[in-house]
């Protein structure tokens, strides 16, 4: 979603998951149809994945500003071990770092996404699955939430030394306190609306997602984690 709305800003070219994954994620002008192109760049990648990193990935071409997008899960594996220490040592590149404010839903998205519907993102109502409902244990989603503590704080302090913008996906999402705005400027481009073609695959409302959603909302009470079942 978050990169979608950067990739609506004509100064911005925000990549995907290019490092770690299929090339289809590239943006703009670095996707070529032709197999033959994306074979060459795959080929490329392995073969020196810094050089790949820094004369594609972080070309600008036009825009203002280029990035593109990596998960925690993905920084913390051995085979890119080489990456993190050279995002790290490269204080001029911007992190926006992206958390939930309620890791329940981020656990229920994940699982959903992945072992359930096997999609990230749709676009329209035809794409979007029916509403699945899955179970979780306390166990698993305490276990979660500490994992996903640890490692929110594990990158705040590899990251110390960059400019970095944190938020929330609910904050955008809501655009809370014109944090789009905010964004935009963090980035040092144009204050332009920021939207995004995806749509939820996760009703907001997780009674209709999660077996014996009330049970575990009982487990929980008393933790700090019992905000996560008030209201929707």
């Amino acid at each position: 979603m978050l990169r979608h709305m950067l990739n609506s800003h004509p100064d911005v070219r925000c990549h995907g998951e290019v490092m770690t994954g299929s090339l289809d994620a590239l943006s703009g002008d670095d996707r070529d149809p032709d197999p033959s192109v994306t074979r060459a760049l795959v080929d490329r990648r392995e073969r020196d994945p810094q050089d790949f990193l820094e004369e594609v990935v972080l070309d600008p071409g036009p825009a203002r500003a280029v990035g593109f997008k990596i998960k925690y899960e993905e920084l913390l594996l051995t085979d890119y071990a080489w990456l993190l220490e050279w995002l790290k040592g490269h204080r001029e590149i911007r992190v926006i770092h992206l958390t939930r404010e309620n890791r329940l839903k981020r656990l229920v998205s994940e699982i959903t996404a992945t072992k359930v519907y096997g999609l990230y993102n749709v676009t329209s109502e035809a794409e979007r699955p029916r509403v699945a409902r899955i179970f979780l244990s306390p166990q698993e989603c305490l276990e979660d939430f500490a994992r996903t503590e640890e490692r929110e704080a594990l990158f705040q302090a590899h990251f110390v030394g960059h400019e970095i913008f944190q938020t929330t996906y609910e904050a955008i999402v809501g655009d809370r306190a014109d944090v789009r705005a905010d964004l935009t400027q963090f980035l040092g481009v144009s204050p332009t609306a920021l939207t995004t073609p995806t749509l939820k695959l996760t009703p907001d409302d997780l009674r209709t997602v999660l077996e014996d959603y009330e049970a575990l909302a009982a487990a929980l009470q008393g933790t700090r984690y019992a905000a996560y079942f008030r209201g929707r």
